[in-house]
């Protein structure tokens, strides 16, 4: 998922974030097990293929969303908070607000069951805009630190 204009200032600090899905359809089985990280990259495009996706550099911060419960169509379902995960993209030296934000929602460790029904499925913005994900960020910005220094004169 690719969220655009995140306007963080580089070194904020994250206090909360979250991704919201509204579900597309259904699904029955309980064991699905999943990891959010972001692509440890300024400003990434969205992947280009199943390789380019697989192959980019992902954060070392990760989150587990597990046992993620059945769901049902139209309903609205939060990711656990993921702050870490922005916070260390957020601390890259080259960020920018404004910079795109490429999130991935995976289970590329193979930790859920292979049944049918073992898949969340959001909307996306491609299907249905007005019903894609929303990525929620509460941040701080730490205040300026006034300096002063004094000069005496002596004799």
């Amino acid at each position: 998922m690719r969220f655009l204009n995140i306007d963080i200032p580089q070194g904020a600090t994250i206090l909360n974030a979250k991704i919201t899905f509204i579900c597309r359809s259904a699904d029955s089985l309980t064991e699905v097990n999943t990891k959010i990280q972001a692509a440890a990259e300024d400003n990434p495009g969205n992947p280009s293929s199943a390789e380019d996706y697989l192959t980019r550099p992902k954060t070392e911060a990760t989150v587990n969303w597990d046992n993620i419960p059945p769901w049902e169509a139209e309903a609205t379902y939060d990711s656990p908070d993921i702050k870490q995960v922005i916070q260390e993209v957020i601390n890259r030296p080259t960020w920018e607000p404004g910079n795109a934000l490429l999130i991935f929602w995976h289970d590329l460790d193979d930790r859920s069951t292979h049944n049918t029904g073992t898949e969340r499925v959001p909307y996306s913005y491609n299907g249905k805009p007005i019903k894609a994900a929303i990525l929620t960020v509460e941040y701080s910005i730490a205040p300026p630190v006034v300096g002063r220094s004094y000069g005496y004169i002596t004799a």
